[in-house]
Protein backbone atom coordinates (compact mmCIF):
# COMPACT_ATOMS: atom_id res chain seq x y z
CA UNK A 1 0.00 0.00 0.00
CA UNK A 2 2.94 2.33 0.54
CA UNK A 3 3.84 2.27 -3.20
CA UNK A 4 0.32 2.88 -4.52
CA UNK A 5 0.35 6.70 -4.11
CA UNK A 6 3.68 7.28 -5.96
CA UNK A 7 2.60 4.90 -8.73
CA UNK A 8 -0.65 6.79 -9.23
CA UNK A 9 1.28 10.12 -9.47
CA UNK A 10 3.60 8.69 -12.18
CA UNK A 11 0.63 7.35 -14.17
CA UNK A 12 -1.09 10.74 -13.92
CA UNK A 13 1.97 12.61 -15.19
CA UNK A 14 2.33 10.26 -18.16
CA UNK A 15 -1.35 10.67 -19.01
CA UNK A 16 -1.10 14.47 -18.92
CA UNK A 17 1.97 14.32 -21.20
CA UNK A 18 0.16 12.18 -23.75
CA UNK A 19 -2.78 14.56 -23.78
CA UNK A 20 -0.50 17.55 -24.40
CA UNK A 21 1.29 15.74 -27.24
CA UNK A 22 -2.04 14.96 -28.92
CA UNK A 23 -3.21 18.59 -28.59
CA UNK A 24 -0.02 19.90 -30.20
CA UNK A 25 -0.27 17.41 -33.07
CA UNK A 26 -3.92 18.32 -33.63
CA UNK A 27 -3.03 22.06 -33.66
CA UNK A 28 -0.38 21.52 -36.37
CA UNK A 29 -2.85 19.46 -38.43
CA UNK A 30 -5.46 22.21 -38.26
CA UNK A 31 -2.93 24.86 -39.36
CA UNK A 32 -1.88 22.71 -42.32
CA UNK A 33 -5.54 22.23 -43.31
CA UNK A 34 -6.09 26.04 -43.33
CA UNK A 35 -3.32 26.51 -45.92
CA UNK A 36 -0.71 28.17 -43.63
CA UNK A 37 2.77 27.85 -45.17
CA UNK A 38 5.40 26.07 -43.14
CA UNK A 39 8.10 28.15 -41.54
CA UNK A 40 11.03 28.94 -43.86
CA UNK A 41 14.45 27.77 -42.69
CA UNK A 42 16.76 30.56 -41.66
CA UNK A 43 19.60 31.20 -44.13
CA UNK A 44 22.97 30.56 -42.55
CA UNK A 45 25.45 33.40 -42.79
CA UNK A 46 29.21 33.21 -43.16
CA UNK A 47 32.12 35.53 -43.77
CA UNK A 48 32.96 33.81 -47.06
CA UNK A 49 29.46 34.37 -48.44
CA UNK A 50 29.56 38.02 -47.32
CA UNK A 51 32.94 38.48 -49.02
CA UNK A 52 31.57 37.04 -52.27
CA UNK A 53 28.57 39.35 -52.12
CA UNK A 54 30.82 42.35 -51.47
CA UNK A 55 33.17 41.44 -54.33
CA UNK A 56 30.36 42.03 -56.85
CA UNK A 57 30.13 45.73 -55.90
CA UNK A 58 32.29 48.67 -56.87
CA UNK A 59 33.32 51.23 -54.29
CA UNK A 60 30.36 53.58 -54.90
CA UNK A 61 27.81 50.76 -54.75
CA UNK A 62 29.47 49.26 -51.66
CA UNK A 63 29.30 52.62 -49.84
CA UNK A 64 25.66 53.24 -50.82
CA UNK A 65 24.45 49.78 -49.73
CA UNK A 66 26.20 49.90 -46.37
CA UNK A 67 24.77 53.37 -45.79
CA UNK A 68 21.26 51.96 -46.28
CA UNK A 69 22.05 49.00 -43.99
CA UNK A 70 23.29 51.36 -41.29
CA UNK A 71 20.04 53.34 -41.55
CA UNK A 72 17.96 50.17 -41.16
CA UNK A 73 16.56 50.39 -44.71
CA UNK A 74 16.91 46.72 -45.63
CA UNK A 75 14.39 46.83 -48.51
CA UNK A 76 16.19 49.78 -50.10
CA UNK A 77 19.51 47.96 -49.68
CA UNK A 78 18.07 44.88 -51.43
CA UNK A 79 16.77 47.04 -54.27
CA UNK A 80 20.17 48.77 -54.61
CA UNK A 81 21.97 45.42 -54.66
CA UNK A 82 19.66 44.10 -57.39
CA UNK A 83 20.23 47.21 -59.50
CA UNK A 84 23.99 46.95 -59.01
CA UNK A 85 24.42 43.22 -59.70
CA UNK A 86 21.28 42.10 -61.56
CA UNK A 87 20.62 39.45 -58.90
CA UNK A 88 17.14 38.06 -58.22
CA UNK A 89 15.04 39.05 -55.24
CA UNK A 90 15.91 35.99 -53.13
CA UNK A 91 19.61 36.20 -54.02
CA UNK A 92 19.75 39.92 -53.25
CA UNK A 93 17.97 39.43 -49.92
CA UNK A 94 20.44 36.70 -48.98
CA UNK A 95 23.38 38.92 -49.98
CA UNK A 96 22.12 41.80 -47.83
CA UNK A 97 21.68 39.38 -44.91
CA UNK A 98 25.27 38.21 -45.36
CA UNK A 99 26.62 41.77 -45.60
CA UNK A 100 24.65 42.82 -42.51
CA UNK A 101 25.82 39.85 -40.42
CA UNK A 102 29.45 40.05 -41.59
CA UNK A 103 30.40 43.66 -42.51
CA UNK A 104 32.99 43.70 -45.28
CA UNK A 105 35.50 46.47 -45.99
CA UNK A 106 35.75 47.49 -49.61
CA UNK A 107 38.61 45.80 -51.46
CA UNK A 108 39.67 47.39 -54.72
CA UNK A 109 39.71 45.13 -57.74
CA UNK A 110 42.63 45.07 -60.19
CA UNK A 111 40.53 47.13 -62.62
CA UNK A 112 40.44 49.98 -60.11
CA UNK A 113 44.25 50.20 -59.84
CA UNK A 114 45.70 53.46 -61.23
CA UNK A 115 47.60 53.27 -64.48
CA UNK A 116 51.32 53.60 -63.87
CA UNK A 117 53.45 55.50 -66.32
CA UNK A 118 56.68 53.99 -67.58
CA UNK A 119 59.65 54.65 -65.38
CA UNK A 120 61.46 56.46 -68.17
CA UNK A 121 58.70 59.06 -68.50
CA UNK A 122 58.77 59.82 -64.79
CA UNK A 123 62.51 60.31 -64.94
CA UNK A 124 62.23 62.63 -67.91
CA UNK A 125 59.64 64.76 -66.15
CA UNK A 126 61.52 64.88 -62.86
CA UNK A 127 64.95 65.62 -64.33
CA UNK A 128 65.74 69.36 -64.59
CA UNK A 129 66.55 70.81 -67.95
CA UNK A 130 70.28 70.51 -68.58
CA UNK A 131 72.19 73.05 -70.67
CA UNK A 132 73.28 71.82 -74.07
CA UNK A 133 76.94 71.04 -74.43
CA UNK A 134 77.16 72.79 -77.79
CA UNK A 135 75.43 75.91 -76.50
CA UNK A 136 77.50 79.06 -76.72
CA UNK A 137 78.72 80.16 -73.27
CA UNK A 138 77.37 83.42 -71.97
CA UNK A 139 79.79 86.26 -72.42
CA UNK A 140 80.18 88.88 -69.78
CA UNK A 141 79.89 92.49 -70.90
CA UNK A 142 83.36 94.09 -70.97
CA UNK A 143 84.08 96.84 -68.49
CA UNK A 144 84.19 100.33 -69.99
CA UNK A 145 87.74 101.19 -70.94
CA UNK A 146 89.27 104.27 -69.40
CA UNK A 147 90.67 106.82 -71.76
CA UNK A 148 94.45 106.90 -71.74
CA UNK A 149 94.53 110.68 -71.34
CA UNK A 150 91.88 110.72 -68.58
CA UNK A 151 93.19 111.99 -65.25
CA UNK A 152 93.43 109.45 -62.45
CA UNK A 153 90.47 109.43 -60.13
CA UNK A 154 91.19 111.04 -56.80
CA UNK A 155 89.82 109.83 -53.55
CA UNK A 156 87.17 111.91 -51.83
CA UNK A 157 88.99 114.30 -49.47
CA UNK A 158 85.89 114.73 -47.30
CA UNK A 159 86.47 112.90 -44.01
CA UNK A 160 84.00 110.23 -43.17
CA UNK A 161 81.55 110.81 -40.35
CA UNK A 162 82.26 109.21 -37.02
CA UNK A 163 80.71 105.76 -36.54
CA UNK A 164 77.26 105.69 -35.04
CA UNK A 165 77.41 105.66 -31.26
CA UNK A 166 81.04 106.97 -31.12
CA UNK A 167 81.68 109.26 -28.13
CA UNK A 168 84.43 111.89 -28.31
CA UNK A 169 86.58 112.25 -25.18
CA UNK A 170 87.65 115.77 -24.24
CA UNK A 171 90.25 115.79 -21.42
CA UNK A 172 91.83 118.80 -19.65
CA UNK A 173 94.11 118.93 -16.64
CA UNK A 174 95.77 121.46 -14.38
CA UNK A 175 98.26 120.16 -11.88
CA UNK A 176 96.82 117.00 -10.44
CA UNK A 177 93.23 117.90 -11.37
CA UNK A 178 91.89 116.11 -14.45
CA UNK A 179 88.43 116.47 -15.99
CA UNK A 180 86.90 114.56 -18.87
CA UNK A 181 83.71 115.10 -20.86
CA UNK A 182 82.49 112.58 -23.46
CA UNK A 183 79.79 113.24 -26.05
CA UNK A 184 78.70 112.11 -29.49
CA UNK A 185 78.38 115.79 -30.49
CA UNK A 186 81.99 116.68 -29.74
CA UNK A 187 84.84 116.44 -32.24
CA UNK A 188 88.29 117.94 -32.76
CA UNK A 189 86.99 121.07 -34.49
CA UNK A 190 84.49 121.90 -31.72
CA UNK A 191 87.02 121.20 -28.98
CA UNK A 192 89.59 123.48 -30.71
CA UNK A 193 87.04 126.31 -30.81
CA UNK A 194 86.26 125.80 -27.12
CA UNK A 195 89.99 125.92 -26.26
CA UNK A 196 90.55 129.01 -28.43
CA UNK A 197 87.68 130.87 -26.77
CA UNK A 198 88.87 129.90 -23.25
CA UNK A 199 92.50 130.85 -23.94
CA UNK A 200 91.33 134.14 -25.52
CA UNK A 201 89.53 135.08 -22.31
CA UNK A 202 85.98 134.48 -23.57
CA UNK A 203 85.19 131.71 -21.11
CA UNK A 204 81.39 132.29 -21.19
CA UNK A 205 81.42 131.59 -24.91
CA UNK A 206 83.55 128.48 -24.26
CA UNK A 207 81.07 127.27 -21.61
CA UNK A 208 78.13 127.88 -23.95
CA UNK A 209 79.73 125.91 -26.79
CA UNK A 210 80.54 123.03 -24.43
CA UNK A 211 76.93 122.92 -23.18
CA UNK A 212 75.63 122.99 -26.78
CA UNK A 213 77.81 120.03 -27.82
CA UNK A 214 77.62 117.75 -24.76
CA UNK A 215 75.36 116.52 -22.01
CA UNK A 216 77.46 118.16 -19.27
CA UNK A 217 75.82 120.29 -16.59
CA UNK A 218 76.65 123.98 -16.36
CA UNK A 219 78.76 123.41 -13.25
CA UNK A 220 80.76 120.65 -14.96
CA UNK A 221 81.19 122.78 -18.07
CA UNK A 222 82.51 125.80 -16.08
CA UNK A 223 84.90 123.58 -14.10
CA UNK A 224 86.12 122.02 -17.37
CA UNK A 225 86.68 125.43 -19.02
CA UNK A 226 88.46 126.81 -15.93
CA UNK A 227 91.08 124.08 -16.29
CA UNK A 228 91.91 125.23 -19.86
CA UNK A 229 94.94 127.47 -19.63
CA UNK A 230 98.59 127.89 -20.53
CA UNK A 231 99.57 125.22 -18.01
CA UNK A 232 97.08 122.73 -19.55
CA UNK A 233 98.20 123.72 -23.03
CA UNK A 234 101.88 123.03 -22.24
Amino acid sequence: MEFVAPLLIVVLVIAIGLVLVRLVARNKTSRAGQGMPPAQPTTATSGEAAAEASARLNQQQHTAIYALIAQGQALSAIREYRNATGAGLREAAGAIAQLSAHPQPYKASPDDAPTLRPEGEELREAAPEQPREDAEPRREAPAPAQAEDAPPQESDPTPRAAPKGYRYRAIVSKGETIREITSTRLNDDVFDRIRTAALGGDREDAVRMLLDHSEATEADAREFVDLIGPEEES
